[in-house]
């Protein structure tokens, strides 16, 4: 009979914090798949805080972010008597499955009876297609947008995105990152592992101790897309982080798009291997075998939501991301779409990442966050 794993390992975690101010930009910080996990493996050992990272020419750096504390929004009643007016159903890109999805739109439209949402599975750069052909066909597209902070970025340096006055709409300054994009969530990535098949002292603590001889040749999976790679920068900086890729490549690893490593994991394809959180526990709950650590450092990847200029339902859009803001949408969130926000205190993300080191690029480090990616991505295939 398999055993399935219900809680997180987690490695060296008595780090100072990092997350939000340092990064005064760093978009969603959320964390998928973290309610009713509990967080165990904590060790007492210190890491020292790292050096600012430079992008592959050395033109910039980049600040490890840091954690702190957000309010969860209040809603204005002038939001809901506005978004009233409004007789259209909001229409909601972003990347969850529709069965995760519907228990926490049926909450928001019991609360608010006169408001309809419809969701819309969209993966990555799908979503900024997507919102810039609807815009340039001249039709309606998104009223509200939750995608990568790339993406995002991307989508506002093409002028499609509305200016938000975010504050009056009940949404707490800290989760405000821009007039046109807030905090709403984000994925952790971390080394999922078959307990079955991995035990004892090969349980690994750390990225580098994926590089062990034992995991050669198609023994790990990893990422097709090197997202989990590029944030390393943020805090191993450019060296470091270069080294460590190309030691991983020399591996051998089974290179997957990013639905499929857990799965492989739970079904004994790949003993172990680098996925995030929301992957993890969609395996996890599907009955497999897995279990999941964060090493020091916590790759977390960015997740934010946007209101396009061509929404047909402005305001509803607006009333729909503050209630998700909100204790009760910020915890349906993280209950049924394995997705939470670790700057809301009482989230079960926050609980787990308050004590580490987050790598997380910045949202206006967009550019050099994409030319990291593509640098290790094209090192992958090359595995391939």
């Amino acid at each position: 009979m398999k055993t399935t794993v219900t809680k997180f390992v987690s490695a060296d975690r008595t780090i100072q914090p990092s997350l939000r101010e340092s990064i005064r930009r760093v978009s969603a910080v959320g964390v998928a798949a973290l309610l009713m996990l509990t967080v165990a493996g904590c060790s007492d050992s210190t890491v020292s805080p790292t050096d600012s990272t430079s992008s592959p020419d050395g033109s910039s750096s980049v600040s490890p972010a840091k954690l702190v504390d957000s309010p969860y929004a209040e809603i204005p009643q002038s939001l809901v008597e506005a978004a009233k007016k409004e007789k259209g159903e909001v229409l909601w890109y972003e990347s969850a499955q529709e069965v995760q999805v519907q228990p926490l739109i049926k909450a928001f439209t019991e609360k608010y009876p006169f408001a309809k949402v419809k969701h819309v599975t969209l993966l990555g750069t799908d979503v900024s297609s997507r919102v810039l052909q609807e815009t340039a066909a001249g039709a309606a597209t998104a009223d509200i947008a939750t995608s990568g902070a790339s993406t995002i970025f991307a989508l506002n340096e093409q002028g499609v995105l509305s200016s938000v006055d975010w504050i009056t709409a009940g949404i707490p300054k800290q989760l405000v990152n821009n007039d046109y994009s807030i905090l709403q969530i984000g994925q952790p990535y971390g080394i999922v592992y078959n307990p079955e098949l991995v035990t004892g002292e090969d349980i690994p603590s750390t990225w580098e101790d994926l590089l062990d001889p034992k995991w050669k040749d198609k023994k790990i999976c990893t990422w097709l897309h090197a997202t989990p790679l590029a944030n390393l920068v943020t805090v191993w900086g450019p060296s470091k982080t270069q080294d460590f890729v190309n030691k991983l490549v020399d591996q051998r690893p089974a290179v997957l798009p990013s639905s499929k490593c857990a799965q492989d994991i739970g079904a004994g394809i790949e003993p172990i291997g680098i996925d995030n959180a929301q992957n993890f526990k969609r395996a996890q709950v599907a009955g497999a075998p897995v279990a999941m650590i964060f090493p020091d450092p916590a790759s977390l990847d960015l997740l934010v939501s946007t209101i396009p200029k061509n929404a047909a339902n402005p305001e509803t859009a607006k009333l729909f991301l503050s209630w998700l803001a909100t204790k009760e949408g910020s915890d349906l969130y993280e209950k049924d779409v394995f997705r939470g926000n670790p700057l809301l205190p009482d989230s079960a993300a926050h609980k787990l990442l308050s004590g580490l080191k987050l790598a997380a690029w910045p949202l206006e480090e967009s550019a050099e966050y994409l030319t990291w990616v593509d640098k290790f991505t094209k090192q992958l295939h090359g595995v391939q």
